[in-house]
């Protein structure tokens, strides 16, 4: 398998001092976001090199002691787009008449003509070719839809039910009228009347979900005040409830049978994309001294018969050093973006700092800007630590091997496997230096959180812990402010719940922030699932513990 080529490799060949794009895309084949490109590509506002002639093809650079350094090619708008449509999305080859099949293509291909995924065309077994999650997502879609569908035809006795006089418990005597349409296949009930109740009073009114407008109160004649309470006249009959129990243990069992298929779908999505982490292993449980890759490719290839090791990565356990490195770029990176027309020399950073002037003071209020000064000499502290921090010796925390082929892949994890809840011991020949190695297969490389490799599992439990207790905590406060607002009344309360629903992921990627990750697919499922729990807590729990049931029957509440 080739590697993507670049983009003046793979979308453009260099002919002279012009690029010929390689693909012959016609207007039809593009997106809808490159014909509109096109149509206002002439436009100066739009693109500024619009008015470029085809002799000012090239700027030239400031000449230096008489000579030009370097010419630099006019950027093309349309060669931008090209490159996206043919490098970044995903593109099919183009079908045959007698096979209709849709096959992914590699990033770049030219040689063999290719067009985007069509929307109608595109059936679900293409939809890993996207991404397992993609695949998954949309499978989980459709389950989703035909359970709900299912559910709703199963119901439909009931709607009718609520549809006739009989739930209403009019006779046909009083009018049913609704603020909605859709409201008359719906439970709500709009036969209501105010009935004495001399035992009601003020306190049972008030137990939480409290309602205020359920009770009332009247003079008679004789002066002695009267208690109202609002009665509902609707009537449920038994049918009611045994469509609403066969519906409840559809759903469950559709979502059983989901979570199970689910699994299949994953190596279906997983076998029609080769990727390296399908010839490639992870010991998790290395000797603190094994940094030799070439010992390791010699313990695989003498123990299992036909290995063939291609590589070995060992990742130390240096999380500080790494992120020292990754601060370093981004401090590089900001006084990078202020000297966007020059080139950048970080070996000559004292001359370029002075040369840039300090950023205006709403740049610094509104954009958190900094003085490239500061910048300058935070970069220097982050390189005397960075210098301390290489001088010390750190121990292996995991070793990647890749193999030729990915039947040695599965042949080591079958051999190295061991029952989860009885372990045992392995065969002598299998063990690295006396030890049994702990090997499984990882995530992708551009996956993988490379600072927290080596962080031990009781510390990543103990954050996820906390994290979790805070997101609790959270939850809970949101709910009392939420139930506070509908007690003042229901737009406070959609007010409250916009605000939060708003705040929810910054809150999230906050408390995230403070957890450890073996890789990203896991750190992105913690955010998701505090996410799903403040806004499912905020905008559906909240409101129907808070929403009195009275309510939910009544038409316009």
């Amino acid at each position: 398998m080739e590697p993507p080529p670049s983009e003046t490799d793979g979308s453009t060949e260099e002919v002279g001092h012009r690029q010929i794009s390689l693909y012959d895309d016609k207007a039809s084949d593009m997106t809808y976001g490159r014909r509109i490109a096109r149509l206002l590509a002439p436009i100066g506002c739009y693109n500024p090199y619009a008015r470029i002639t085809p002799e000012d093809e090239y700027v030239k650079e400031e000449i230096e002691d008489g000579k030009e350094t370097e010419q630099i090619h006019v950027p093309s708008l349309d060669s931008a787009w090209e490159y996206f449509e043919h490098i970044i999305l995903p593109r099919c080859f183009v079908p045959s008449d007698n096979d209709k099949k849709l096959v992914r293509a590699e990033p770049g291909e030219h040689e063999s003509p290719t067009m985007l995924y069509p929307v109608f065309r595109t059936t679900e077994a293409n939809m890993g070719d996207f991404g397992i999650g993609i695949g998954l997502y949309f499978n989980t879609l459709r389950m989703l839809a035909l359970l709900t569908l299912l559910a709703g035809i199963i119901n439909i006795p009931n709607m009718y039910y609520f549809t006739t006089d009989a739930y209403a418990g009019t006779d046909g005597v009083v009018d049913r009228e609704y603020s909605k349409l859709g409201l008359m296949v719906s439970a709500v009930c709009t036969n209501t009347s105010w009935e004495p109740c001399p035992d009601c009073t003020q306190s049972a009114f008030d137990v939480f979900p409290s309602t205020r407008d359920r009770l009332a109160y009247g003079v008679n004649e004789s002066g002695y005040e009267l208690t109202f309470a609002k009665k509902n006249g609707c009537n449920v009959n038994d049918m009611f409830g045994v469509l609403t129990f066969i519906t409840m243990i559809i759903v469950i069992a559709g979502v059983c049978y989901l979570i199970f298929t689910q699994k299949k779908k994953i190596v279906s999505f997983d076998e029609k994309q080769s990727t390296s982490t399908d010839y490639t292993i992870e010991i998790k449980n290395p000797p603190n001294d094994a940094r030799d890759p070439e010992e390791w490719k010699e313990y695989f290839e003498t123990t299992f018969e036909s290995a063939q090791v291609n590589a070995c990565t060992i990742a130390l356990d240096n999380e500080e050093l790494v992120k020292a490195l990754v601060n370093r770029r981004k401090l590089l990176l900001k006084l990078q973006n202020m000297i966007p027309n020059e080139d950048f020399d970080s070996d000559d950073l004292d001359e370029l700092v002075a040369s840039i002037p300090n950023p205006p003071l709403w740049k610094k209020i509104l954009c958190c800007g900094s003085n490239p000064e500061d910048i300058h000499i935070a970069l220097l502290k982050e390189e005397l630590n960075i210098n301390d921090l290489s001088r010390n010796e750190y121990k292996v925390a995991s070793v990647f091997v890749t193999f030729e082929t990915e039947h040695s892949q599965r042949a080591v994890l079958d051999a190295m496997s061991l029952p989860l809840l009885l372990p045992g011991d392995i065969e002598e020949k299998y063990k690295f230096k006396g030890k049994t190695l702990h090997m499984v297969e990882p995530s992708e490389p551009d996956a993988v959180r490379w600072q927290d490799l080596n962080v031990s599992v009781k510390k990543r439990s103990l954050q996820i812990f906390c994290t979790t207790l805070v997101s609790l905590a959270l939850i809970i406060g949101g709910s009392l402010l939420i139930a506070q607002a509908r007690r003042q009344s229901p737009g406070m309360a959609s007010t409250t719940i916009t605000i939060l629903n708003q705040l929810t992921p910054r809150i999230v990627k906050v408390l995230t922030s403070y957890e450890s990750h073996y890789n990203e697919s896991t750190y992105s499922a913690s955010n998701y699932i505090k996410m799903t729990a403040f806004r499912w807590a905020n905008t559906a729990v909240i409101m129907s513990v808070i929403t009195p049931f009275t309510d939910t029957l009544q038409d316009g509440s």
